[in-house]
């Protein structure tokens, strides 16, 4: 029998985060040429930090200087906020799923640890995309090929491939498919501070910490036709809810940090269905489960924004 709780199983390959610094292990050594405008050379990045020498010429800090800072989040008293509808029974109505953020860095586009090291706050407008497509056909093209070719065409799957690091029960492995493990949600890799907006409207069920997802956020949402589910959100460096809020779709939950079991700041985020109980136990399988059992337990957290978008 499955157990489920706040402790998920770690495997021993995995104690070092996921496919996050992994995956920076497979970006290859690149070096650029004397006649660009900016010199670097990088060596192959270790699962912690690349030892990357970066040498910006007059020229390059001049037009760096010129550009304006995105602004961190601002702390909850001071975002406006929208008011929640609220639906018969006088809960706060789901409306409509948004994502949890509106854009990603470029990380395909980045090429050293000074780039993609920076917090939201320091980077600037041209370092973030729309969120790619969630495909699995893309997604699942081995990293190696795409570095072995550094096109625009794959540096823009990089990046949905870090973006999207860990996928619906996918391994630990930059290259998995979904059903390979145990990990019931996605990770989406973000810079550290970036706000993080609730999917739909719904009340805040808790705001706790655990060794595995750091300080998190448990929203309860009433969907029409499917009933209660709880959005679960893990991993925030801070919070700006809490337990009993009524919160509208977008409503800024906090920012993303690095607590909990993770080295690199990301957004753990899962979907989870109603057991039944006065308190909700964010959901952990002890083994990887078929669709069937998966189903039975949580939503795949993209389809559903992307079923109940507006």
């Amino acid at each position: 029998m499955e157990t489920n709780t706040q402790q998920p199983p770690v495997h021993p390959k995995h104690r070092v985060h996921k496919t996050l610094t992994a995956a920076y292990v497979a970006i290859v050594v690149l070096t650029l040429q004397a006649t660009q405008p900016w010199q670097w050379t990088t060596s192959v990045l270790s699962t912690r930090r690349a030892k990357t020498t970066y040498v910006t010429t007059k020229r390059k800090e001049g037009e760096e200087r010129k550009e304006k800072k995105v602004h961190r989040a601002a702390p909850a008293s001071r975002v406006a906020q929208a008011n929640p509808l609220l639906d018969a029974d006088g809960f706060p109505a789901f409306d409509h799923a948004v994502f949890p953020f509106a854009q990603t860095p470029n990380w395909g586009f980045m090429r050293s640890a000074k780039e993609w090291d920076r917090p939201y706050e320091e980077m600037t407008a041209r370092d973030f995309v729309a969120i790619p497509p969630y495909d699995l056909a893309v997604l699942t093209v081995p990293l190696a090929e795409l570095t072995a070719n550094r096109t625009a065409k794959n540096n823009a799957i990089i990046t949905a491939k870090l973006f999207y690091s860990t996928r619906y029960y996918g391994s630990y492995d930059i290259d998995s498919d979904e059903f390979m493990w145990v990990h019931p949600g996605v990770d989406l890799k973000v810079a550290l501070h970036t706000p993080v907006r609730a999917i739909g409207g719904g009340r805040v069920k808790e705001v706790s910490t655990n060794d595995s997802l750091g300080l998190y956020v448990i929203v309860e949402h009433h969907v029409p036709g499917e009933g209660t589910l709880y959005s679960v959100y893990g991993h925030f460096d801070t919070t700006n809810v809490v337990a009993g809020q009524d919160i509208a779709p977008g409503h800024i939950l906090g920012t993303v940090g690095m607590t909990g079991n993770t080295q690199a700041p990301h957004l753990h985020l899962q979907i989870d269905t109603d057991t039944g109980g006065s308190t909700h136990v964010p959901y952990w399988p002890d083994r990887a489960p078929d669709t069937e059992r998966a189903a039975r337990a949580t939503v795949n957290p993209i389809h559903f924004i992307q079923q109940h978008a507006s």
